[in-house]
């Protein structure tokens, strides 16, 4: 296989023959399959040839002499140039929550050696240093899936990137970053473990959450005033 606008090198394998005053001279005739003229070389020596267009194209070799020719036929595939893209199904997401991960890559697996790879590397976050990292490919996926589901079982800030390598050089890599909120926990203090009828209580809060913003409170004092 080889890349579009990458140059290809092809090694001729030729055996050398003599000719009618006993030499070796003998002219090589390649055509690459482009709808370019041949080129016509007088040695074994390697060639190069650079394809615009992917595809597959049938390579032709013709030796000959004074005495014989001869022809060798081979087939080469060329990709196109990797760019890689992903999308997901969501735009937010609480732990543990599942990611579904669609493949947006733009070249296709034209020469079937494709190869996907998905990385997921947390980053440093200021938000009360989550236990980031809880993560693991799900439903069957894997990193080298086409389409992966990733469940991220702790909060944190992730980079998700995809490498798409074929016979080209370099391969594409496409990254986003994904937020995984957590439910936001409470703690109460300032409560005296006994009361006496009609005495009042100022307890102190303590919220913890990352992410996201507390939208409501609800307040429970049974048997008080309020209630």
């Amino acid at each position: 296989t080889g890349c579009m606008n990458q140059p290809v090198t092809f090694a001729d394998t030729s055996s050398v023959g003599y000719n009618n005053i006993c030499d070796t001279l003998a002219s090589y005739i390649w055509n690459f399959g482009a709808g370019g003229p041949d080129t016509i070389v007088n040695s074994t020596t390697s060639i190069v040839y650079t394809y615009p267009i992917p595809g597959t194209y049938i390579v032709t070799l013709t030796a000959g002499n004074f005495c014989h020719s001869d022809s060798t036929k081979d087939t080469i595939c060329i990709n196109p140039l990797p760019v890689a893209k992903f999308n997901y199904n969501d735009s937010v997401f609480c732990s543990p929550d599942s990611v579904f991960f669609t493949n947006l890559s733009s070249a296709s697996d034209l020469c079937g050696n494709a190869v996907y790879t998905w990385s997921v590397m947390c980053l440093n976050d200021s938000c009360d240093n989550p236990a980031c990292g809880g993560y693991s490919f799900v439903h069957g996926t894997t990193n080298h899936s086409y389409n992966p589901v990733v469940l991220f079982t702790q909060p944190g800030k992730y980079s998700v990137q995809l490498t798409f390598a074929n016979s080209c050089n370099p391969p594409g890599t496409y990254s986003k970053t994904i937020r995984v909120k957590s439910k936001p926990t409470v703690s109460l203090s300032g409560v005296p473990p006994n009361l006496c009828n009609g005495d009042s209580i100022k307890p102190t809060i303590l919220f913890t959450n990352c992410y996201s913003n507390i939208t409501s409170y609800l307040w429970s004092f049974p048997g008080g005033n309020p209630s």
